[in-house]
């Protein structure tokens, strides 16, 4: 974990978001990933006005300049819990928040949300019989040749081969 930068007692609002934009790790995929402590589930979490709440909540509360409204929660379009992008954030309700779950391919069991491995997940383009043919055809055919038989990027084709993901086809 990162070096955590101390906050300073008593900041202002204004000084509190900037320290706060400070604590998160901006990705390329547009994320903005919380560095520090996190709850159970996953979520990154941040005392406001002596109330611990999540990370997430904070930064789409402090966008919209009010609290998430009784009833709704924050919805991660991106499916990132540490992700603190008010891009990414939405406010919603439970419902909403569970459709975005599915249609991400997540399950719940207990408090946390765990990915659908493999050919079991909706999205999924490849079966674990594909995974099996494309490391057995590495070298043999190109991995853009690999990437337009399966429909999936080169870079799948390579992190398939490479193991990297796909993992638990052996």
């Amino acid at each position: 974990m990162p070096k955590h930068n101390p906050r300073k007692p008593n900041m202002t609002e204004d000084e509190l978001w900037r320290w706060f934009l400070e604590q998160l790790d901006k990705k390329d995929n547009g994320c903005w990933e919380w560095k520090h402590g996190t709850n159970k589930a996953g979520y990154g979490q941040i005392s406001v006005n002596k109330k611990l709440t999540g990370t997430h909540m904070y930064a789409l509360e402090h966008t919209l300049g009010r609290p998430i409204y009784k009833n709704m929660l924050t919805r991660h379009l991106c499916n990132n819990p540490i992700c603190c992008n008010p891009d990414h954030l939405r406010e919603g309700t439970p419902q909403e928040n569970t459709i975005d779950r599915d249609i991400a391919g997540h399950t719940v069991c207990g408090d946390r949300h765990h990915v659908v491995k493999g050919e079991l997940n909706p999205h999924a383009k490849l079966t674990n019989r594909d995974v099996k043919i494309i490391r057995e055809l590495k070298g043999w055919f190109t991995n853009r040749e690999l990437a337009e038989t399966y429909s999936v990027s080169k870079p799948i084709i390579s992190l398939v081969q490479n193991h990297k993901i796909w993992t638990h086809v052996k």
